[in-house]
Parts: structure tokens; sequence; C-alpha cells
């Protein structure tokens, strides 16, 4: 690919900055494969420490993933995204070279006691703007759905500052039509993925929303979301849920910093977390509100008001005169779900139900070499829509004023994105 010759990097240079991947510059591994350390000369501008991520076939990804990375980290650039600085392409080699990110990823400091509470805030400050960025893409870029959103795939630098990474996995999808979703195969981290997107293979960026309440829980709580094989412990997303539920938060904060927290930046910290796990995908907030109730938290957080959560007791203490306060900057609440946005999930249940009878249809026109989106695929869609099975969600669609329907299609994993205006 043209567009990227510039990102090239000679495999002969890896070999040597990685000492041909010899185990002292290992640093990790994940879905794609191993990843090692090492300095090299960036694009003529002086030798720099960076990570190189090696392909693994036999990790269950492969070329699409290895494609899809550097084309959305060529496009997509923010400080809480992690930068591609090439990629190697040789001898049966597929290797990713990022900025070398020297504390590693965050799921190995959730139990450590040297990070406070106003770091573990900065840490989820900086992951959400990221996320929204990839949610509300700037100009004429397209909506980023991470879809692997989880503790060990935002990195941290030697200053604390959160990059998201990993985006292999990732869907775009239409950011300005007036509803878009994406229905694929699951995938994701177990403990992390939307249930919703589980049960029905429907993703939007709620779905990522959830997995960034997960994190959430894991920060507060000093923990990953499942236990080891070595570990008896109770999934921590049940736990929290009850414990929030039952008003007994304080039993699951990591003791490390439990004393530290201020009573209001714990209340706003937890109601934005209990509300990225809601089941239904509408009552989630959204990544750019999450951005904004985080910074709220960090603001009580340093602020001179700090009042203990706990009481000479150890109970917890009673803030009604805070409970306003903390709505006015959530909106998980039910109240915000229009008769529209019920009507319009309803519809998407029957398309998820449908699904395999649509798909076969765009697969179709996909082998006669039609275009994503045209007329023939839009006349296509419209008879998939008159037949008996998808005669209530045409009903559906006309009473949320939808006009038109169209379907982009990834050929690598039959996954649909249909947008609607």
């Amino acid at each position: 690919m043209k567009e990227f010759e510039h990102l090239k990097v000679q495999l002969e240079a890896i070999i040597l900055a990685t000492n041909n991947f010899a185990a002292e510059n290992f640093i990790g591994k994940g879905g794609f494969g191993k990843v090692y350390k090492g300095e090299i000369d960036v694009h003529s501008k002086g030798k720099s420490m960076v990570a190189f991520k090696r392909l693994d076939r036999a990790f269950g990804q492969g070329n699409p993933e290895f494609w899809k990375e550097i084309m959305m980290l060529s496009i997509y650039r923010h400080e809480n995204i992690v930068s591609l600085l090439g990629f190697c392409d040789e001898s049966d080699e597929k290797i990713l070279m990022y900025e070398y990110a020297s504390k590693r990823s965050l799921d190995l400091y959730l139990n450590n006691n040297d990070l406070s509470w106003i770091q573990r805030l900065n840490i989820c400050i900086g992951a959400a703007r990221g996320l929204a960025y990839l949610h509300n893409p700037v100009g004429n870029q397209l909506r980023v759905l991470h879809r692997d959103i989880k503790s060990s795939n935002i990195l941290l630098d030697e200053n604390w500052n959160a990059m998201i990474s990993d985006f292999g996995l990732s869907k775009l999808g239409p950011a300005n039509q007036r509803f878009s979703f994406l229905v694929s195969n699951v995938v994701g981290t177990i403990g992390y993925c939307d249930p919703l997107y589980a049960e029905t293979g429907f993703v939007t960026k709620e779905s990522d929303v959830y997995s960034f309440g997960v994190v959430l829980f894991e920060v507060l709580c000093g923990r990953l979301c499942v236990s080891n094989n070595n570990e008896k412990r109770q999934p921590l997303i049940g736990l929290a849920r009850e414990s929030y539920e039952g008003n007994k938060i304080n039993n699951i904060i990591y003791t490390k910093i439990k004393d530290e927290i201020n009573t209001k930046s714990l209340k706003v910290f937890t109601t934005l977390a209990y509300r990225c796990l809601k089941r239904d995908h509408m009552e989630r907030p959204l990544m750019t509100e999450i951005v904004r109730v985080l910074e709220s938290a960090l603001h009580y957080q340093v602020s001179e008001d700090q009042t203990s959560f706990y009481n000479n007791d150890g109970e917890e203490e009673e803030d009604c005169s805070f409970e306003k306060e903390v709505d006015h900057h959530m909106i998980g609440d039910s109240s915000h779900i229009s008769n529209e946005n019920k009507r319009l999930r309803e519809m998407l249940m029957i398309i998820c139900d449908n699904y395999n009878s649509l798909q076969t249809h765009v697969m179709e026109l996909i082998q006669n070499k039609e275009p994503l989106v045209s007329n023939p695929m839009k006349r296509k869609v419209d008879e998939t829509f008159q037949q008996s099975s998808w005669k209530r969600t045409n009903e559906e669609l006309s009473k949320t004023g939808i006009q038109r329907v169209y379907v982009h299609t990834d050929p690598s994993d039959k996954s649909l994105v249909l947008s609607m205006c």
C-alpha cells in the first residue's frame, strides 16, 4: 500500500535493535503476538527506544488485524492513543513499531501501593479522552468502535499518561448518520465484553462504554475483573454491582487507597462506573460525558474539602445534600430514553434476529462486485425488508422516521454496519 510506504522499517534494523528478539528485550504479549523493546533510528530522526509487536498467528490474529492497525493509527492521532512509528512486512514477518510506553500497561499497577487515587483518576481521564476521540472523530473521519477495551490495552508512559492501544479488532462506522450499529461475530475479552454484544452480536459505541466501566471498577478495587486460576474470588463485576446496590462499596475498595478518597470524588466515580455497566446500552453514558464526570471526580479529590467517606465506626456515611449534585453530573437515568429510542431499540433487536437473512443478500452483492453502497444494494435491502420476517422491522423504521438504510460490510469477517437516516 503506497500510502504507508513512508512507515516501512527494514527487518534487518529490527533484528539488530532487539538482538534478534532476545529474551532480555521481551516486554509482554497479547492477542497479536509478543512485544519487544529496542533502540532504533526512527525515520532518520535519531535513535530512540521503541516497542515492536511481532505477529504470531498462533495467538489468533493475522493479516487483517496487521493492516487494520496500520490504517487506524495512521489516521487517528491523539495524545491518548498510542502512536504507530512504523511497520515491517518482509520474509513472512509482520511487525508493528510503536512509541515506547515505559511503564507498560495499566493491569500491572492495579494493586500497586504507590499509585494514588489522584494518579488513578488521571489515568482514567486520559484513557477516556482517547476513547472519546475515537467515538467522536474530527471532520470526515469515521467513528471507531474499539471492541477490546481492557486495562492491559491501556498503556502508560514514564509520566503515567494513558494511551489506548491494540486496534486489531476495531471496526469503523459512520459518525454522521442519525443511527448506526454493527452486527458481527463476537470478539473481545472475557469479563470486559458487553453482555448484549455477546448475546446478539449487536455492537455500538456503548459496548466500549461497558468495557470501560469494567476498567473503572478495576482501578477502584485494585484487581482484575476475572481471577487467575489460583485465585478463588468472585468475579469483580457481579461483586461491584451487589456492593453498589447494597450501599457497601467500601467493602471492595482497594485497601491502600481507601483512606485517601474524598467522599464526593468516590460518589461521582462509583455512580459513573455503575451506569457504564447498565444492561440497556441506551442507559449508559457517552464517552464525552464520562470524561466530564471523571474530571469532576478529580476536582472533588483535589479540592480543600477532604471529608472522609467513613465515620469513626468504619461505616459508610450518608451525604444526602450531595445526591442532587451527583444526579446533575450523570446522564444514566432512564428518563432520558425517549419513546423513539425505545422503538428503535426493539427494531434493532429484530434486525439482530434476522441478521443471517440480510447478510446472505449482502454477500451475494459483494460476490457480484457491486459497490458497498449502491442502488442495487438499496433495492436488495428493501427486498429483504419486504419479506415476512422483516415486515415488522420496516414498520418500526417508519415510526422512527427512518427513510433510508445503508449497508456497509467488511468481507474479512462478514460483519455488517447499518446506517439509518
